[in-house]
């Protein structure tokens, strides 16, 4: 059970990280 959390918490947490390196990477070619 554990473990699963942990899976669940770094899958959202690098779904966020992809997502604001995207966004920061917009940011400087615009």
């Amino acid at each position: 059970m554990h473990i699963l959390i942990s899976k669940t918490k770094r899958k959202e947490y690098f779904i966020f990280w992809t997502y604001y390196q995207r966004k920061q990477l917009k940011e400087i070619e615009w």
